[in-house]
């Protein structure tokens, strides 16, 4: 997610209540609809890859199309990309260093290389965190402006990958995948709070300024305090994505012990 500009201080502060109040003024008739609009578009895009991708699964074709939803996924990373670097350039939300730029980096890396180490950031990146983008959209812009298009280019992609790769490639995370998330996001926290504290920017959302549209980040309390919730709270987010898939192996481990410990005392009968 790209920030809307953030402001700090006493004035930054009644300025950005003052913004969040004419956004939620405006949000019934200016947002809600584009944004159910963009949730379906996604929707239908992200089913119909799938379905195709499966469909084409046990053909010579797959691998082309595989290569085909990757080479998509790097042009809309590369397009949103130039777009945000575009003259004039606003470096405090320009760079591709939030984790979603990274998360639609990952995107395209893991479907054309296949990278264990690209598909986990994506799996864990893509449900855990960006996801986040369609809940709550950082952008208050209409389909008239073009950040609105960045935005859910950006984030369509990085969650249609993730599930392309789920779905069609079979990815499944393991422990190891999860540990690996939570200490790679960790060590990218751990490069962005520096680069905020000597720039003022507020890249991966742990610099001391606020996001000028409501979010989470709103309930975790006052900054630096605020970077330990944000960090604990995206790993318990990585651990509730990855729970479904460990608890599933628990219960085919269970159900083949079953299978096996009846068919030998049927066998010892």
């Amino acid at each position: 997610m790209r920030p809307a500009q953030a402001r700090g201080g006493r004035r930054g502060d009644r300025c950005r209540r003052e913004a969040r109040a004419v956004n939620a003024a405006a949000l019934p008739h200016f947002l809600a609809t584009p944004h159910a609009l963009a949730l379906g578009v996604w929707t239908i895009l992200t089913a119909s890859l799938v379905l195709l991708g499966r469909r084409l699964r046990a053909t010579p074709r797959a691998l082309s199309w595989d290569r085909a939803v990757g080479v998509v996924a790097c042009i809309c990373w590369l397009g949103v990309n130039t777009y945000w670097l575009w003259p004039p350039v606003r470096w405090e939300q320009a760079l591709p260093l939030q984790l979603c730029d990274l998360a639609a980096m990952m995107a395209w890396l893991a479907l054309l290389t296949g990278l264990r180490l690209c598909r986990a950031l994506l799996y864990f990146w893509a449900f855990a965190l960006s996801s986040q983008g369609f809940v709550t959209p950082i952008t208050r812009e209409g389909p008239d402006h073009p950040e609105f298009w960045a935005h859910w280019i950006n984030h369509g992609a990085i969650l249609a990958a993730a599930v392309y790769d789920v779905a069609v490639l079979r990815f499944r995370p393991t422990r190891r995948d999860l540990i690996l998330a939570v200490g790679v996001s960790l060590g990218y926290v751990a490069l962005m709070v520096p680069l905020n504290i000597a720039t003022g920017w507020n890249y991966g959302y742990v610099g001391p300024d606020l996001p000028e549209s409501t979010t989470i980040l709103d309930r975790l309390g006052p900054w630096p305090l605020r970077i330990v919730w944000v960090c604990l709270l995206g790993a318990l987010a990585m651990v509730a994505v990855y729970l479904p898939w460990e608890l599933a192996r628990v219960i085919g481990l269970s159900r083949g012990h079953s299978r096996f410990t009846s068919s030998s005392g049927t066998a010892a009968e």
